[in-house]
This record gives C-alpha cells, sequence and structure tokens, in this order.
C-alpha cells in the first residue's frame, strides 16, 4: 500500500464507455508536506522563549520522538557548557531532564570517534557501542533501557559557529531516510539560530 492520487477519465465511443485511471504515489509529496509542517512546528517552539535555559531543553524535546527516542545536547554559551538528556516518556512525548552538573563532554568524546566530522554540519551514523561509550556512566544508565539500536551525532551549528552537538539514539535499527536526515540537519541549524539569540 501507498498513498496514491487518481485522475480518472471517461471516453465514450458510440454505445461504448471506457474509464482511464490514472494513479499517482504520492508518498514523498506526503513526506514532503510532513516535513514542512514538522520545521513550521519546531520554529514555533523555538521562538516561544529567549531564555537559555527553555531554549535548550525545547531543542533536546524537539528531536523526540521524530528522530530519536533518547537525546543528549551540549552546547558551550559564553563559555559555559549546558547539557540536557531528553528521552521518550511513557506516553512518547519527550521529557528533559537538564545535565548540568553532569559535565558531558561531547565535544571531546565525538572528536575520538572517527565516524564523526563535527566540522561538516552533517549528521553522521554511529556506532551504538562507541556513541554509549561516549557519554558518562550515569547517562548511560538512562539510555540503556531504551535498547538503543542506531546512534546519530549531529553539529549544532550555523555557518561556521558550532554551539555544540546532539547525541541521538533510537530504538529502530532502520537507517533514516535520506530526507529525515535533511529535516534532522536543518532542525540543527534551526536550533543554533535560537540559541545564539537566547
Amino acid at each position: 500500500e501507498f498513498p496514491a492520487e487518481a485522475a480518472i477519465a471517461k471516453l465514450q465511443t458510440g454505445a461504448d464507455v471506457v474509464f482511464s485511471v490514472v494513479l499517482r504515489d504520492v508518498t514523498e509529496q506526503r513526506r514532503l508536506e510532513s516535513g514542512q509542517r514538522f520545521l513550521a512546528e519546531t520554529g514555533e517552539a523555538l521562538a516561544s522563549t529567549l531564555d537559555l535555559e527553555e531554549t535548550l531543553e525545547q531543542v533536546a524535546r524537539l528531536w523526540i520522538p521524530k528522530f530519536a527516542d533518547a537525546a543528549v545536547v551540549e552546547i558551550i554559551h559564553h563559555g559555559q557548557r549546558r547539557s540536557v538528556l531528553a528521552t521518550k516518556g511513557p506516553k512518547g512525548t519527550p521529557q528533559a531532564i537538564h545535565l548540568f552538573d553532569a559535565k558531558v563532554t561531547l565535544e571531546a568524546a565525538l572528536a575520538s570517534i572517527d565516524d564523526f566530522d563535527a566540522r561538516s554540519g552533517r549528521a553522521s551514523s554511529l556506532s551504538v557501542a562507541s556513541a554509549l561509550a561516549a557519554l558518562p556512566v550515569a547517562i548511560r544508565q538512562r539510555i540503556a533501557p531504551l535498547e538503543p539500536r542506531l546512534a546519530v551525532a549531529v553539529s549544532v551549528a550555523r555557518r561556521d559557529e558550532s554551539f555544540g552537538h546532539a547525541l541521538l539514539f533510537r530504538a529502530d535499527a532502520n537507517a533514516m531516510a535520506a530526507n529525515d536526515i535533511t529535516l534532522l540537519e536543518d532542525l540543527a541549524r534551526r536550533a543554533a539560530m535560537a540559541l545564539d539569540s537566547a
């Protein structure tokens, strides 16, 4: 099954009537429309506050549930490191937990993972074992019950300025579709703009 649009044409030749039906797969169109709605909603959410802590919490929550079951977001703002863990709650809604005292250092940890290039601004799939190993034990213990089978890292950056990183975990092992990767990277750029304004 797939979403489709149908065009029906009727042709009458004497006593005979012929109908033709042309079906067009609109999967990609629907996916693009869904992505545009998602970006519009995230834009509203990110613009709803100028408070740094609230913006950081919003950024962490926005990855869930569309892209991840858990997200660790770390930013450096005016020389101070701030971190938030968001996980999918009981009803699929995101729950954010501030980790300011945990001193998550994603920047250093991700730099040690060969698969991730922080300067590229591109999302990178990582081995779950490497991604979990990059995190402090307390955070790993919160993510492990979700049984992640996919890990993705993305820089929260715009132009050449990096504000930090997000490390996302999903229980679904299927690779993200190309348009989801594009949305994820666009969300990271929008998050960087919101954090810059906070």
